[in-house]
């Protein structure tokens, strides 16, 4: 039965306030950023197993276990998302759990070839808290994990 202070009629969609998409909603972003120029060491198989070394190369944290497929990581604030590692595709892919803030989502960080620079590129989708500041904000935050894992790989050479 429906409310009767409802105003829509049945089979109207509800008028969403303009404020709910600042607060709650969906959110997608894609970031690359360069590791280095392809060649000698500068591979995408070197770079991949280089991230995958350490959590703090897939998530926005300091901690340095390595990366394993059902592994998960607490990212202060946030919450816990867990891993799965595909080596074919040269990706790590972080589910967001339940006690995630932005609980559905989803960030892929895949080893890519964009002309001569290997990189990483983030992938994120989900919904939750702040879509908008989640997607301003998305390079900035990657770019910490971004930048620890170029100076690892230029160590490893």
């Amino acid at each position: 039965m429906r409310d009767p202070s409802d105003k829509k009629q049945p089979g109207q969609k509800a008028t969403p306030s303009p404020w709910s998409s600042i607060f709650w909603g969906d959110h997608s972003y894609e970031v690359f950023t360069p590791i280095c120029t392809e060649g000698g060491k500068c591979t995408v198989d070197n770079v991949f197993d280089t991230m995958k070394s350490q959590k703090s190369f897939v998530t926005p944290t300091g901690q340095t276990a390595p990366v394993t497929t059902g592994s998960t990581t607490q990212i202060p604030m946030l919450g816990t998302v867990k891993h799965a590692v595909d080596q074919a595709n040269h990706r790590v892919t972080n589910t967001t759990e339940p006690d995630h803030q932005l609980h559905p989502g989803v960030v892929q960080r895949e080893i890519v070839q964009r002309d001569d620079k290997i990189g990483v590129l983030t992938k994120g989708t989900g919904e939750g808290l702040l879509p908008r500041q989640n997607e301003c904000f998305a390079p900035y935050l990657w770019g910490w994990p971004d930048s620890a894992l170029k100076d690892a790989f230029k160590e490893k050479k």
